[in-house]
């Protein structure tokens, strides 16, 4: 059945799609699972990420609801209202963020908070997945290091 989604449903909605992972991959309280379920309005089904790639569980490409993919959305919806140029055609997602100074400002607020709270290193995302170059293989992580390298204040 197509499920419709309205106030008090939203319970029946989650069960349907838990109702579809295998019992294996289900979890005791308080253990980490090896799988992110992804799902979003207008979706016909969840999508299953493994943990330790980022990648689809069951098929092993990236994930629909990726930075890349709402990025080519992104570009798409720009190009509609906006004269778009040669230099915009030529930018990447990475290109794209660590230009937006708010976010670069965020990230490196969150990597340091993260380190601060001795949780560790916050890992770089892998920017490679098995359909190719991802983005212009450069993470937040890369610009992060360069800036403290430069001698800058992260």
């Amino acid at each position: 059945r197509d499920p419709k989604i309205f106030p008090g449903q939203m319970g029946d909605i989650t069960q349907m799609f838990v109702s579809g992972l295998r019992t294996v991959e289900l979890r005791a309280c308080g253990n980490s699972s090896r799988i992110s379920v992804n799902w979003s309005g207008g979706d016909s089904d969840v999508e299953e990420l493994s943990t330790s790639s980022g990648l689809q569980s069951r098929c092993g490409m990236p994930s629909r609801l990726s930075g890349r993919r709402f990025f080519a959305r992104w570009q798409r919806l720009h190009r509609q209202l906006n004269e778009w140029t040669s230099e915009d055609m030529l930018r990447t997602h990475g290109a794209w963020k660590r230009a937006a100074g708010p976010y670069q400002k965020a990230v490196r607020q969150f990597v340091a908070s993260v380190r601060n709270a001795g949780l560790g290193t916050w890992n770089r995302k892998l920017m490679q997945s098995s359909q190719g170059a991802e983005d212009d293989g450069v993470s937040i992580c890369d610009v992060v290091l360069k800036t403290r390298a430069s001698g800058e204040r992260v």
